[in-house]
């Protein structure tokens, strides 16, 4: 089954994120710390707040980005057969002086070189010199690669020093004016665009709401974060690469699994009303085939957004709906799911996007 038919603005900055759960502020606080890296094989005599192992150079910036007394740190690697496998950050209270002046040479091996990160929102925001011609993106981007975040998880992987752990990134495609967040699971590199443990979290929103995203200020449910990305990120994701949205869902009180594969899932811009179409659909647990997200032209309706058809007043959820409003929604206060036994209601819903 097939649904029927469906500028580039580089950043001037260089952008922290962390693969922590960060709060809506904390997230901020990431999202605007800045780092400027001195060349390789200097580091600074600074007052050291703490030191600690971790698993990427991303992850020590995020740490310090985190961490209000941090202002610098000093990043030091320990590599096997030039293999990046731990990252020792000393984090730092001051700041070196412009220019990478003061600094002095670290006494580790050619392929182990420290080297300084300073953060610039300290210092810079105002006109300052920032340390030497290099930038670091926490995303692992150096030199002249800084102007955007990472589009999805697998590339967090593509360029961290090495392996992050799962959580919470902040993600943004190229032309996205701003970055979104997901959550990120590196066994399978996958980007996960929606969490929910119905009923808990509330997700009878408005049409703003579903656009841009929400649930990260919200109560966790059961011990787990629950969240939808937003549709316009859905749609600056799948314009640029060619995705698989597997659908997962949970019910007999966790205990039984249904899944839905949709290749080439695609989502339209807004002013098509985040229309939705896919090339194929496969499917696990004996899901009905015709099963999903219903026929015709699938458009996505909130309460005060119902053009052309009513659908979110006749079906009384938010969602996406095909012919005559018929469809599945992942949004509604009760989803149900079909299964050879029958409608199904849901327990856990995640939406994962992998690229094909």
């Amino acid at each position: 089954m097939r649904a029927a038919t469906s500028v580039l603005l580089p950043l001037l900055t260089c952008i922290c994120w962390g693969h922590t759960w960060l709060s809506a502020a904390a997230a901020a606080n990431v999202q605007f710390a800045m780092f400027s890296r001195c060349p390789d094989g200097q580091v600074h005599n600074g007052t050291t707040l703490f030191t600690a192992w971790e698993v990427s150079f991303l992850k020590c910036a995020s740490s310090c980005s985190l961490h209000p007394e941090c202002n610098s740190l000093n990043v030091c690697p320990t590599a096997t057969d030039g293999v990046v496998t731990s990252v020792q950050c000393t984090m730092l209270v001051d700041i070196a002086g412009e220019d990478c002046q003061g600094l002095r040479p670290d006494t580790r091996s050619s392929e182990e070189h420290c080297f300084y990160l300073e953060r610039n929102d300290r210092r810079c925001q105002n006109g300052g010199t920032r340390c030497g011609s290099r930038c670091l993106c926490v995303a692992g981007y150096a030199g002249d690669r800084c102007d955007r975040y990472i589009i999805d998880c697998q590339e967090a992987v593509e360029y961290a020093a090495s392996r992050p752990q799962d959580g919470v990134f902040l993600v943004q495609p190229v032309g996205a004016p701003r970055a979104y967040h997901v959550m990120c699971e590196f066994w399978y590199n996958l980007t996960i665009v929606l969490a929910r443990d119905p009923p808990c979290v509330d997700f009878s929103r408005g049409w703003g709401e579903y656009k841009t995203g929400f649930g990260l200020d919200d109560k966790k449910c059961n011990g787990q974060i629950e969240f939808f990305s937003g549709l316009d990120l859905l749609a600056y994701m799948t314009s640029q690469r060619s995705y698989q949205l597997h659908a997962l869902h949970e019910y007999n009180q966790y205990n039984s699994t249904a899944s839905a594969y949709y290749n080439g899932f695609r989502i339209s811009g807004e002013a098509g009303s985040y229309a939705l179409t896919y090339d194929s659909f496969t499917s696990r647990s004996g899901v009905d085939a015709n099963n999903g997200f219903g026929t015709g032209t699938v458009r996505f309706y909130t309460s005060d957004h119902e053009a052309p058809d009513s659908c979110a007043s006749a079906r009384g959820q938010p969602g996406w709906y095909g012919a005559e409003c018929k469809g599945y929604s992942p949004f509604a206060s009760s989803p149900t799911w079909t299964v050879p036994a029958g409608d199904v209601t849901i327990n856990k819903i995640k939406y994962y996007m992998m690229r094909l």
